[in-house]
């Protein structure tokens, strides 16, 4: 009992810690990044980030806010021309599996009733069989992601049993993680990661990657 008290202590400490160092560094970024972080507390990038870190920040913060409010004509606008956006349910990306959708898709999915074949569920290995809504609600906006209490750029905060292949599966692409922690530290955590690929000095979405702890 003691020992399991301790952990709890030690694992607060470090969350506050966390939290405080990611106030100060978040206070270093320029304004207009600032602007758009809403509640959120720690941003895990370096205090001296490049114009490009800086911008792909921004663009995974509009991205969020654009799932957030269900505004598909905003989204769309930062799919990728040409390689179009992959939804992923776990943190295992499968291309060939997995939905990939073009920008005018999205633009219009948010009022169709098709459903979609996504993967399967990690717990039950069942097909995961739901339409673009039910989908957004379930393995994209489970929680509300903006204000996340880290928010990591090419960095992802722990990781479960299933394969982590995010760098491979999107080799010269980079990403944000919008971080959950559970009230373990390895446990009942999740995260949404919004991936990105460069064309013409900006940053489009290629990938969006739900990944939450499972037993």
């Amino acid at each position: 009992m003691v020992r399991r008290s301790t952990a709890v202590v030690i694992g607060l400490f470090t969350l506050l810690l966390g939290i405080l160092s990611g106030l100060f560094v978040s206070q270093l970024l320029p304004p207009r990044i600032q602007s758009t972080l809403a509640d959120t507390v720690n941003v895990g990038v370096n205090p001296s980030p490049s114009e490009d870190t800086l911008t792909l920040l921004e663009s995974a913060l509009e991205t969020a806010k654009a799932l957030r409010d269900g505004d598909f004509a905003l989204l769309s606008s930062y799919i990728h021309p040409t390689e179009g956006v992959t939804f992923t349910p776990n943190c295992t990306v499968d291309r060939a599996v997995n939905q990939t959708f073009t920008a005018g898709q999205i633009a219009k999915a948010g009022s169709s009733a098709e459903a979609y074949v996504w993967g399967t569920a990690t717990d039950t290995a069942a097909p995961i069989s739901l339409t673009f809504s039910d989908y957004l609600s379930g393995y994209v906006w489970d929680e509300d992601y903006l204000a996340a209490p880290r928010i990591s750029v090419d960095s992802t905060s722990v990781t479960g049993n299933a394969l982590e292949n995010l760098t491979d599966a999107y080799p010269d692409c980079r990403y944000v993680e919008f971080y959950f922690p559970g009230a373990d530290a390895q446990m009942d955590w999740s995260a949404l990661r919004l991936v990105y690929q460069q064309l013409d000095s900006r940053w489009y979405l290629v990938g969006v990657i739900h990944s939450e702890w499972s037993a």
